[in-house]
Protein backbone atom coordinates (compact mmCIF):
# COMPACT_ATOMS: atom_id res chain seq x y z
CA UNK A 1 0.00 0.00 0.00
CA UNK A 2 2.85 2.14 0.55
CA UNK A 3 3.47 4.45 -2.35
CA UNK A 4 -0.14 3.59 -3.72
CA UNK A 5 -1.78 6.62 -3.02
CA UNK A 6 -1.33 10.28 -1.49
CA UNK A 7 -2.20 12.64 1.06
CA UNK A 8 -3.27 16.20 1.12
CA UNK A 9 -5.02 18.77 3.07
CA UNK A 10 -8.48 18.84 1.91
CA UNK A 11 -11.57 20.42 3.59
CA UNK A 12 -11.72 19.47 7.07
CA UNK A 13 -8.60 17.52 7.36
CA UNK A 14 -5.98 15.14 5.87
CA UNK A 15 -7.21 13.09 3.64
CA UNK A 16 -5.42 9.66 1.77
CA UNK A 17 -6.55 9.43 -1.96
CA UNK A 18 -5.93 6.11 -4.10
CA UNK A 19 -4.85 7.32 -7.84
CA UNK A 20 -5.88 4.37 -9.67
CA UNK A 21 -9.66 4.11 -8.12
CA UNK A 22 -10.18 7.72 -6.70
CA UNK A 23 -11.50 6.62 -3.84
CA UNK A 24 -10.56 8.66 -0.42
CA UNK A 25 -10.20 8.37 3.34
CA UNK A 26 -9.79 10.94 6.00
CA UNK A 27 -6.85 10.08 7.67
CA UNK A 28 -6.99 12.85 10.28
CA UNK A 29 -9.54 15.68 11.08
CA UNK A 30 -8.46 19.70 10.88
CA UNK A 31 -9.70 19.52 14.43
CA UNK A 32 -6.74 16.64 15.50
CA UNK A 33 -4.25 18.43 14.22
CA UNK A 34 -5.19 22.11 13.34
CA UNK A 35 -3.26 23.27 17.10
CA UNK A 36 -0.30 21.91 16.08
CA UNK A 37 0.37 23.35 12.58
CA UNK A 38 1.36 27.25 11.71
CA UNK A 39 -1.23 28.99 10.22
CA UNK A 40 -1.74 30.17 6.78
CA UNK A 41 0.83 27.48 5.89
CA UNK A 42 0.73 24.25 3.47
CA UNK A 43 0.51 21.45 5.90
CA UNK A 44 2.46 17.64 5.14
CA UNK A 45 1.41 14.76 6.12
CA UNK A 46 4.00 11.65 5.87
CA UNK A 47 2.65 8.25 6.84
CA UNK A 48 4.65 5.39 9.12
CA UNK A 49 5.48 2.54 6.37
CA UNK A 50 2.74 0.66 8.43
CA UNK A 51 0.13 3.64 8.16
CA UNK A 52 -0.64 3.39 12.49
CA UNK A 53 1.22 6.60 12.49
CA UNK A 54 1.29 10.12 10.82
CA UNK A 55 3.89 12.36 10.99
CA UNK A 56 2.12 16.47 10.41
CA UNK A 57 4.65 19.07 8.98
CA UNK A 58 3.45 22.91 8.71
CA UNK A 59 5.82 25.92 7.67
CA UNK A 60 8.00 27.21 5.65
CA UNK A 61 11.79 28.52 4.84
CA UNK A 62 13.55 26.16 7.05
CA UNK A 63 11.39 26.25 9.80
CA UNK A 64 8.57 23.26 10.41
CA UNK A 65 6.31 22.44 13.10
CA UNK A 66 6.02 18.95 13.28
CA UNK A 67 3.85 16.44 15.47
CA UNK A 68 3.42 12.91 15.46
CA UNK A 69 -0.11 11.34 15.61
CA UNK A 70 -1.77 7.90 16.29
CA UNK A 71 -5.19 6.58 16.41
CA UNK A 72 -6.26 10.40 16.25
CA UNK A 73 -4.41 12.10 18.71
CA UNK A 74 -0.61 13.58 18.84
CA UNK A 75 1.62 11.66 20.53
CA UNK A 76 4.77 13.77 20.29
CA UNK A 77 6.48 16.69 18.96
CA UNK A 78 9.60 17.24 16.88
CA UNK A 79 11.22 20.55 17.80
CA UNK A 80 14.08 21.63 15.06
CA UNK A 81 13.00 20.20 12.08
CA UNK A 82 14.53 22.30 8.87
CA UNK A 83 13.15 20.43 5.77
CA UNK A 84 10.06 18.70 4.84
CA UNK A 85 12.10 16.99 2.16
CA UNK A 86 15.06 15.73 4.05
CA UNK A 87 12.93 13.75 6.72
CA UNK A 88 12.10 9.86 6.85
CA UNK A 89 11.00 7.58 8.57
CA UNK A 90 13.44 4.81 9.43
CA UNK A 91 10.71 2.47 10.51
CA UNK A 92 7.12 2.08 12.33
CA UNK A 93 8.70 4.12 15.45
CA UNK A 94 11.44 5.99 14.29
CA UNK A 95 11.76 9.43 12.21
CA UNK A 96 15.31 10.64 10.75
CA UNK A 97 15.44 14.61 9.78
CA UNK A 98 17.29 17.44 9.03
CA UNK A 99 18.17 20.03 12.20
CA UNK A 100 19.69 23.17 12.44
CA UNK A 101 20.82 26.28 9.46
CA UNK A 102 22.87 26.40 6.55
CA UNK A 103 26.45 24.96 6.83
CA UNK A 104 25.52 23.93 10.65
CA UNK A 105 22.93 21.24 9.18
CA UNK A 106 22.95 17.93 11.63
CA UNK A 107 21.15 14.39 10.91
CA UNK A 108 18.39 13.54 14.32
CA UNK A 109 16.43 11.12 14.76
CA UNK A 110 13.12 10.74 16.57
CA UNK A 111 12.02 7.84 18.85
CA UNK A 112 8.32 7.80 19.02
CA UNK A 113 8.58 5.27 21.61
CA UNK A 114 10.02 7.79 24.34
CA UNK A 115 9.96 11.06 22.37
CA UNK A 116 14.11 11.24 22.84
CA UNK A 117 15.77 12.82 19.48
CA UNK A 118 19.80 11.47 19.05
CA UNK A 119 22.14 13.67 16.83
CA UNK A 120 24.10 11.58 14.05
CA UNK A 121 27.16 12.60 12.83
CA UNK A 122 28.78 16.07 12.88
CA UNK A 123 27.39 19.71 11.46
CA UNK A 124 27.40 20.03 7.82
CA UNK A 125 26.61 22.10 4.87
CA UNK A 126 23.76 19.73 3.43
CA UNK A 127 22.15 16.67 4.39
CA UNK A 128 20.17 15.29 1.40
CA UNK A 129 18.91 12.72 3.73
CA UNK A 130 17.50 9.05 2.80
CA UNK A 131 16.75 5.88 3.95
CA UNK A 132 16.77 2.44 2.48
CA UNK A 133 14.51 0.01 4.06
CA UNK A 134 16.31 -2.77 1.74
CA UNK A 135 19.18 -2.32 3.75
CA UNK A 136 18.47 -0.51 6.90
CA UNK A 137 20.89 2.11 5.79
CA UNK A 138 20.16 5.85 6.21
CA UNK A 139 22.39 8.02 3.81
CA UNK A 140 23.03 11.60 4.05
CA UNK A 141 26.22 14.20 2.71
CA UNK A 142 28.78 15.47 5.18
CA UNK A 143 30.22 18.47 3.38
CA UNK A 144 29.61 16.46 -0.08
CA UNK A 145 30.87 13.48 0.93
CA UNK A 146 28.36 10.29 1.01
CA UNK A 147 28.46 8.71 4.61
CA UNK A 148 25.99 5.81 5.41
CA UNK A 149 24.85 4.93 8.91
CA UNK A 150 23.00 1.87 9.99
CA UNK A 151 20.20 3.19 12.56
CA UNK A 152 19.68 2.65 15.35
CA UNK A 153 23.12 2.40 16.97
CA UNK A 154 25.53 2.45 13.98
CA UNK A 155 28.22 4.82 13.83
CA UNK A 156 28.72 7.09 10.47
CA UNK A 157 31.12 5.85 7.89
CA UNK A 158 31.99 8.80 5.60
CA UNK A 159 32.83 7.18 2.06
CA UNK A 160 35.12 8.86 -0.85
CA UNK A 161 32.26 9.94 -2.79
CA UNK A 162 30.64 12.93 -3.84
CA UNK A 163 26.81 13.33 -5.43
CA UNK A 164 23.38 13.64 -4.15
CA UNK A 165 20.00 12.05 -3.68
CA UNK A 166 21.28 8.34 -2.74
CA UNK A 167 19.12 5.39 -4.29
CA UNK A 168 19.18 1.97 -3.45
CA UNK A 169 18.54 -1.30 -5.06
CA UNK A 170 16.03 -3.22 -3.92
CA UNK A 171 18.26 -6.02 -2.66
CA UNK A 172 20.12 -3.23 -0.97
CA UNK A 173 23.30 -4.36 -1.96
CA UNK A 174 23.94 -1.60 -4.38
CA UNK A 175 22.99 2.05 -5.15
CA UNK A 176 23.33 5.02 -7.21
CA UNK A 177 23.71 8.66 -7.09
CA UNK A 178 23.95 11.95 -8.53
CA UNK A 179 27.35 13.12 -8.88
CA UNK A 180 28.29 16.76 -10.29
Amino acid sequence: RYGESFIREEGDGLVETFPDTMKKRTVLLRSQYGAYVKKNRAVIAVPSPDFRRVLVLSGEGGSYDAAVFEDGRMTGRIDGVGSCVDLCWIDNKSIAFRHGAPGFYGVRVYSCVDGSTSRIGAPTMNTNLSYSEYNGLLSYLTDGALTFCRVPGGEPEIWPLEGEDVSFAPGGNSFCLLYG
